[in-house]
């Protein structure tokens, strides 16, 4: 469970990648790698962190024998299923990463490919995982795949409609942060949606719809400004000042995206190599 930016290689005696992970949610993200079988006597655990090395945060790995009890079925199989599909997907997306960001090369590999094979896994796993006891998990669930839609796939329409049905079930389960996080990317898919010409017309101005659209991102992401403040998490506060900015941006309201930023935020985000 990761509280910064990570990603996780497994290694073996000689020293060889038997598994690999990532998340395309950042610092509040639940990462699964499905080991080989086979047991090998000595495997070793490399976690990457993806911040700048003045930041400090946390990381916890959990490690889990996943035998199928002779006879299994019910709750058991069931979740044994969708945490396979849902390691599958990191999987996916850790790849997809690794060429995106060309550190491997891989002839006839296509990252795109591999984040659409995320998204499915994913989907997978959602389905699996559909009874009452795993309202979290699908709620991080359905946020990853808002998140792989908005930031790899760009379907901003879908990333819309994840990251709603992810902010219900996390208000379900009262995780008030992870709530937060998937109205953000609500938020920023409103910006993006609010940025598609759905007229023929050629006019200079914003039209209505997109107005409207733009306006309704501002007031979620004024709510969590606040949010954030009144938790003294700066960092999330600074982005989604930033973010009402570039709504004011995308309509050419220059002189009111001005306010919105400040030297304190701007430093804030530098902190992180955001800007």
């Amino acid at each position: 469970r990761s509280l910064l930016r990570a990603g996780s290689t497994i290694l073996d005696r000689a020293g060889s990648a038997i598994g690999r992970t990532a998340s395309p949610l950042e610092r509040a993200g639940t990462q699964w790698v499905l080991l080989p079988g086979g047991r090998p006597d000595t495997a070793t655990v490399v976690i990457t962190s993806k911040e700048p090395a003045k930041l400090r945060g946390s990381v916890r790995m959990d490690l889990s024998v996943l035998d199928r009890p002779a006879g299994a079925s019910g709750a058991a199989e069931v979740c044994l299923e969708g945490l396979k599909a849902w390691a599958e997907g990191d999987r996916s997306y850790a790849a997809g990463r690794q060429i995106e960001l060309g550190r491997e090369v891989t002839p006839g590999a296509n990252a795109r490919v591999l984040f659409e094979a995320a998204a499915r896994n994913y989907q997978s796993s959602l389905e699996q995982l559909s009874g009452s006891g795993f309202a979290a998990e699908r709620a991080e669930l359905q946020l990853l795949l808002a998140a792989v839609d908005y930031y790899e796939l760009h379907d901003w329409e879908h990333s819309a409609q994840w990251a709603r049905a992810s902010a219900t079930t996390f208000a379900e389960v009262g995780d008030d942060y992870k709530r937060a996080r998937a109205q953000a990317i609500l938020a920023a898919a409103w910006l993006e949606v609010g940025t598609q010409s759905r007229t023929a017309s050629q006019v200079a101005a914003t039209p209505i719809e997109a107005h409207q659209q733009l306006a309704r991102a501002r007031a979620l992401l004024r709510e969590l400004v606040r949010f954030h403040a009144g938790r003294h998490e700066g960092y999330e506060e600074a982005l989604q000042v930033n973010n009402i900015g570039v709504a004011y941006i995308y309509e050419a309201r220059f002189e009111q995206a001005i306010p919105e930023r400040s030297e304190e935020h701007t430093s804030e985000l530098q902190s992180h190599h955001d800007l």
